[in-house]
Order: structure tokens, then C-alpha cells, then sequence
């Protein structure tokens, strides 16, 4: 330990809080949280460790350089604060969720006039109601479709209607007619409570209440309305039937199961089932990382943490395969969420230790089937590579392989991708992109290929900032571009094996040979390039598009008299977009920094304007999150 450390060690207060271990080089190896930090950290640096000392806790506490940390009022505060750290640094001694993907989740649109069920992918605190998280897309579509017909639920905005103010679902028999007049809105809005019962699993809430709605119609002599309700329950009884009942109870739980990851991998599966009113209604499954060292407990209470942070609906009780060491802290994190108590409970014996089991197995099956894909992938992935060097005659597996691809509009705001390969498979975390100097070529694809293929290489011979060097590199073009990219290694003294596919008839062509290589449709060789092709081009088109959309941006903002450079960068920060921009109202333009309310009545008004941006379509794909983009030199 060095004195440094030892002094930080002896400045750790007796508070709750959050703390960080950095590395030598300022890297954060982990975050936790601690009721009392003095004793808590000072734990790691004990023989035993804290708690017992886990094999991960002793191949990080080598690489401690430093510590950091921060006092908060309570250890519930302590513990929002650790999974915001998480999030922020991606430790890699902390476990967490695959990806931390954002999952879909099912929006009920309270704050709008005609309130609708939409997917979104975030959840906010803006008064409208969320379901979810679903990991699986096709079964949470198939729910949308379902609840929607089932309760007659409009599903456009008021601008798309037609002019009679119905929608097209209305026309076709799905909607109840609300946008048309034929229902009241609070006819409308019960449906919409009914639809949210059925979707948090309280069915049976809804069929008594649509029982009751029914004979009250039929004896008040509505009997169209009657029959409406009547079709409305046999199809939620129908659905209700196929879902397995399990819980004697009655009651409303999830259950967690952990399948640990097998000796020598990393990564755990959880099957989380969700109980309502007896019946299982629901399953779906997550991956956690960094989790082949930890106690299952640990692991426990580390994905409720990360889970139920995101999770739009917290129940009554939540079924674990073992105690987390945190219980009553998760506990009182879970009510605050809920807005009344909820029990995190370990069961021991009895119906609800079955449920546990039931889970345990499902994840078990579904690691299983994950090992199973993988290993079927992988060998894919071999038959395909060992295909293309036969049918190219390489010297060598090409286990990574590299492929460039230029996407331009007459030379403006043009960009290069580099999209990588590894034993057949997508490494979607070493794509690049390159933004093209604007005077390097202008509108000329093989003065831009050439620009990126040196800075690729110059960059790889000064640091390893690429992972590797490339065993293939396929060019998207024809004999132009593989000939440009030949003269550009040539002039550097690379050699790469290097070759090009043209998109027309999907012709391969090498160096020395004046024909090109024609593969059969069926061949893996052929599908590999086109994949690999593919994704390339799907890259540099997206990154262009968004470039594209700020220039458009910049033009249209330029036009506009009062909006200088720092306007422009704000208005930029806050809608990146064309699209975001033209949809923006008054307010929200006026809630930009250095924008008068005057101000953006004008630039509302002037995009407004027939044949300015409001009516042009920018593809607005957003480029993947936390990739590397080489800027070059910004005055090029």
C-alpha cells in the first residue's frame, strides 16, 4: 500500500456513501456503497476482505492505485447513487445487465387528448404510465395488438387523423371510436384503466368489471353495447385460460432464478416470472457480466438493484433464490418505488420455494439454449471463413477481417466506416469512422478511400488503437477502388491481403487477376462478404445521414436573423435532428439558452414555412453509442 492510499484510507468518514477503486492510470475498477464507508473500505485491505474475500476481490485489489469517495444523507441514497456510478463508468468489477440495453416498454399515453399505447424505450417521469421492461420484442408486440383491439384503443395522433377525426383503426372496427364522437373520453379513459389492469396482470379486476358493465347494459335494454362487452370478456377469458396458474394464493410476485455461469465463463442467466393474481403471466430472461466470482446472494442483490431500477412495475413480493446482503436496504428501495411495502423474501419451503425452483430451472434451460447458439454461431462462423480463404486462395484463416466503405452527397460531408469481423462474427466495439477532410478529393470515392486506409494504417503502426491487424481487408467497390486501395498501402510499404466486392453483380475482385471471382449465391464465402458488406455500408450511411441532418440544420439556422454562432451551438446541443428541430413548439424552442420567446416565435414561423426544413425527411438512425470516431485533424 502506498502512502498515498494510506493517507485516503485514514480520511474515510463514518458515513454512509459510495466509493470508488481507481486504478494507477484513473481507470475505475469498482463502485459499491457502504452503510458505514470507514469500515466497509478499509475491509478490502484486510486479510479477509470484506465478508470473506471473494476470488474477484483478490485479482483487483493488486491493481488499486487510489480511492474516492462520497457521503451521501442515507445508505438508500448510498445505494441510487452506486447504480448511477455503474452506469456511468461500466466498472469491470462490478457485475451488471448485458449491454445495459435500453428494453422496450409499452406507454400509456395519459398527458395526450385521445390517450394511446405506444412502445418507447425510456421511461419518464411525465405523467404518463409505463409496462415493462420486455426483452422479448415479437411477444410485447403481439400484447400491444391484443390490448389494443381488446379495448378498442386509438392508436394515432390527432394531426394523422382523417378529416372526419377518425382514425383508420376506427374504419376497420379496432378503435372504440372516441376520435369520431362515438364514445365520451370518459367512456374512453375507463376502457384505458381496464386496458392498464389487464396489462399489470389484474385480470380478474377487469373481467368482474366488465361482467357487471355487461348486465348492467342488458338491463337497461343496450344490447349492442351488451354484446360489445360480451365479445370483449370471452376474449380476455380466453386469453386468461392459456395462462398457467400456479400460486395458490392468489398473489402477486416475481421470481428470480439464477442459472451461475460454468467454470471458466462469465456470464450468468436470470429468468425473472412474473406472478399476478396466481397466474404466471410472463417470463423474461437477462445476462449479467462479471459474475463467475460472486456469492449467489451477492449476485442477488446486485440484479435487483440494476433490474428493478429500470423496471416500470415493482409487486407485493419478490421470490429470490438467496438472501441478498442488503435485504431491508433493497426493501426500503422497492417501497419508495412501489409507493407501499414490498418484501424481498427467500423462501425456504412450501409453494412459494417452488416458484423459485421453476425460475432456477428456466434459466437454467435458457443458459443452456444460449450455449447451445453460440456454439452453433461460432462453428457458422468458422465453415464460413474456411470457405472464403478456399475460394480466395488465402494463405491463412482470415480470422479478422476488415472492410472500408465511403458514404458522400457530391463530396459533402462525407465519411468512411470501418466495420470488423472476428472468427465470422460482428465486433460491432472496434467499428470506426472516419470523417473526410473536405479538400481531400472533394466528390472523388477513391481519393476519400485512399485518406481513410492511411490513417488507418499510419494510426496502427504508432499504437494498437484498432485491435489488430487485419488478416483481410474487403473494399465495397469495384477494380477503381481496390486499385486505389492497393496505391495507398503501396505508398505507406503495407501489405494486406486485399480484396473488393462490387454491389451489381457481386463480383469479387483480386489483385492480378483481370477477371473477378464469381461465387455461387449459396456460397458461406459469398454470404460473409455480403454481410460484412453490408454492415459497412449500413455504417458510414448512418453517420452520414446524421452529419448530413446538422448541415441541414446549420443552412436553415443561418437564414435566420438573430441566431449567431452560439445560438446555432445550443440550438444544436438541444435538437440534433431536423426531424426534433421542425417538431419543436414555441416553448420549447424558447427554453434554449440565449433564445427570447420572440426569437423562437420567428424560427418556429420560418420552419414552418412551406419548403423549408419542416417538409424535408432526414433519416434520423442515431450512430451506435460509444463508438470511436477518428475527427482527424479539425483544421483539415
Amino acid at each position: 500500500m502506498t502512502d498515498a492510499l494510506e493517507k485516503r484510507l485514514k480520511e474515510l468518514p463514518s458515513r454512509p456513501g459510495c466509493y470508488r477503486f481507481l486504478a494507477e492510470d484513473g481507470r475505475v475498477l469498482y463502485v459499491g456503497k457502504a452503510t458505514h464507508l470507514r469500515s466497509r473500505v478499509r475491509s478490502y485491505f484486510s486479510p479477509d476482505g470484506p465478508r470473506g474475500r471473494s476470488r474477484w476481490v483478490e485479482r483487483m485489489m493488486p491493481l488499486v492505485a487510489d480511492v474516492e469517495f462520497m457521503v451521501t444523507t442515507s445508505p438508500l441514497e448510498a445505494l441510487l447513487l452506486e447504480n448511477t456510478l455503474i452506469k456511468q463508468h461500466r466498472p469491470p468489477f462490478n457485475s451488471r445487465l448485458t449491454d445495459d440495453k435500453h428494453y422496450p416498454y409499452i406507454c400509456l399515453t395519459w398527458t395526450d387528448e385521445f390517450p394511446r399505447l405506444v412502445v418507447v424505450r425510456r421511461v419518464k417521469q411525465d405523467g404518463n404510465q409505463y409496462f415493462g421492461p420486455y426483452t422479448n420484442s415479437k411477444a410485447m408486440h403481439r400484447t400491444l395488438n391484443l390490448v389494443r383491439r381488446l379495448f378498442g384503443i386509438c392508436t394515432s395522433k390527432p394531426t394523422a387523423r382523417r378529416p372526419d377525426g377518425a382514425c383508420l383503426q376506427y374504419h376497420i372496427g379496432y378503435c372504440s371510436g372516441v376520435c369520431a364522437g362515438v364514445i365520451s373520453q370518459e367512456e374512453y379513459r375507463a376502457n384505458l384503466r381496464q386496458a392498464a389492469r389487464f396489462l399489470r396482470g389484474q385480470t380478474d379486476d377487469v373481467v368482474r368489471e366488465l361482467r357487471d358493465g355487461m348486465q348492467a347494459a342488458s338491463q337497461e335494454m343496450q344490447y349492442e353495447k351488451a354484446a360489445e362487452l360480451r365479445d370483449r370478456l370471452q376474449a380476455i377469458e380466453e386469453t386468461i385460460q392459456r395462462q398457467v396458474v400456479v400460486d395458490t394464493d392468489l398473489g402477486e410476485h416475481d421470481a428470480i432464478g439464477i442459472a451461475m455461469p460454468p467454470e471458466g465463463e462469465d456470464t450468468a442467466t436470470v429468468a425473472v416470472q412474473f406472478i399476478r393474481a396466481g397466474r404466471l403471466t410472463d417470463q423474461r430472461h437477462f445476462t449479467v457480466r462479471q459474475a463467475s466470482e460472486r456469492a449467489l446472494g451477492e449476485l442477488v442483490g446486485e440484479f435487483l438493484t440494476q433490474y428493478y431500477d429500470q423496471a416500470s412495475l415493482v409487486p407485493k413480493e419478490v421470490l429470490v433464490p438467496a438472501e441478498p446482503p442488503d435485504r431491508e436496504l433493497l426493501e426500503d428501495w422497492l417501497q419508495v418505488k412501489r409507493g407501499s411495502k414490498v418484501s424481498v423474501h427467500h423462501p425456504l419451503r412450501g409453494d412459494k420455494k417452488r416458484l423459485v425452483e421453476m425460475a432456477i430451472e428456466n434459466a437454467e434451460l435458457a443458459a443452456k439454449q444460449a450455449t447451445e447458439a453460440a456454439h452453433a454461431e461460432a462453428e457458422r462462423g468458422r465453415a464460413r471463413m474456411e470457405s472464403l480463404m478456399e475460394a480466395l486462395r488465402l494463405s491463412a484463416l482470415p480470422r479478422r477481417i476488415e472492410c472500408y466503405d465511403i458514404s458522400t452527397l457530391h463530396g459533402k460531408e462525407s465519411v468512411g466506416s470501418m466495420v470488423v469481423f472476428e472468427d465470422g462474427m460482428p465486433a460491432p466495439s472496434q467499428y470506426r469512422l472516419f470523417r473526410i477532410r473536405e479538400d481531400a478529393g472533394k466528390a472523388d470515392d477513391y481519393a476519400m478511400l485512399h485518406e481513410v486506409l492511411q490513417r488507418r494504417v499510419l494510426r496502427s503502426l504508432s499504437d494498437d488503437e484498432f485491435g489488430g491487424e487485419p488478416d483481410l481487408l474487403v473494399i465495397d467497390g469495384g477494380k477503381g477502388q481496390l486499385n486505389a486501395a492497393l496505391a495507398a498501402l503501396g505508398e505507406i510499404g503495407t501489405s494486406y491481403s486485399v480484396i473488393s466486392l462490387a454491389k451489381r453483380n457481386e463480383e469479387v475482385f483480386v489483385p492480378g487477376r483481370a477477371s473477378p471471382v464469381i461465387l455461387s449465391d449459396r456460397s458461406p464465402a459469398l454470404q460473409l462478404l455480403m454481410h460484412i458488406r453490408d454492415e459497412a455500408h449500413r455504417f458510414a450511411i448512418t453517420f452520414h445521414r446524421k452529419r448530413r441532418g446538422k448541415a441541414v440544420i446549420r443552412s436553415l439556422l443561418d437564414e435566420i436573423p438573430g441566431v449567431g454562432p452560439k445560438r446555432k451551438q445550443a440550438l444544436l446541443e438541444r435538437f440534433p435532428t431536423v426531424g426534433a428541430l421542425c417538431q419543436a413548439t414555441v416553448d420549447d424552442l424558447a427554453s434554449v439558452p440565449g433564445v427570447s420567446s420572440n426569437l423562437a416565435a420567428e424560427i418556429h414561423r420560418r420552419l414552418k414555412t412551406p419548403g423549408t426544413g419542416s417538409a424535408r425527411r432526414e433519416d434520423r438512425a442515431p450512430v451506435p453509442s460509444g463508438e470511436w470516431i477518428d475527427v482527424g485533424d479539425e483544421s483539415d
